[in-house]
């Protein structure tokens, strides 16, 4: 059995709840390789976002105060594991996010405001799964392909940070 053996599809999610934490905002991060639930991954339309809070209600168990108030990252990838481990790092990472050991392992809080926190996860997870490539061109970073406006604006606002690995330096 090698390593490719271990490699599954699946989708990691990020809901604001209904309850809170201190008067803070509190929010779950979670993964799946079920087939019903990675069928729900793609564009955010507001069809689909009841779809996911109704099979988190009845597949996943988030119901009462953990139950979703808002779900905010929906994003499918083709190894749950990896992904999952490399998206968990950047939050517990991430000076703006603190880790509820008391509420669990998957559960987090953010001095960013309830609107803006959000932003920055689904531009995180674009850069860790969608990342375009990063060119550097004498002292200007140049990025190829197509963007979303999130991605670009936290980009430009300093909110992410490429990692090295992406950015490939051309001669000067």
């Amino acid at each position: 059995m090698n390593h490719s053996s271990f490699i599954k599809p699946g989708v990691l999610y990020g809901i604001r709840t209904v309850g809170s934490y201190n008067l803070q905002a509190t929010y779950y991060f979670g993964r799946s390789k079920t087939q019903a639930l990675r069928n729900l991954a793609g564009e955010a339309t507001e069809e689909r976002r009841s779809a996911q809070k109704e099979i988190l209600r009845s597949r996943c168990k988030r119901n009462g105060l953990h139950a979703p108030r808002d779900v905010f990252l929906w994003v499918g990838v083709e190894d749950v594991e990896s992904a999952w481990d490399r998206f968990k790092q950047r939050l517990r990472w991430s000076p703006d996010v603190e880790q509820v050991q008391e509420l669990g392992d998957n559960w987090f809080t953010s001095t960013l405001s309830s609107d803006n926190f959000p932003v920055w996860c689904r531009a995180t997870a674009t850069a860790l799964f969608d990342a375009p490539r990063v060119q550097q061109v004498g002292r200007h970073a140049v990025i190829e392909g197509p963007v979303s406006s999130e991605y670009a604006a936290a980009l430009l606002l300093g909110a992410l940070q490429l990692p090295k690995e992406d950015a490939v330096k051309q001669g000067q």
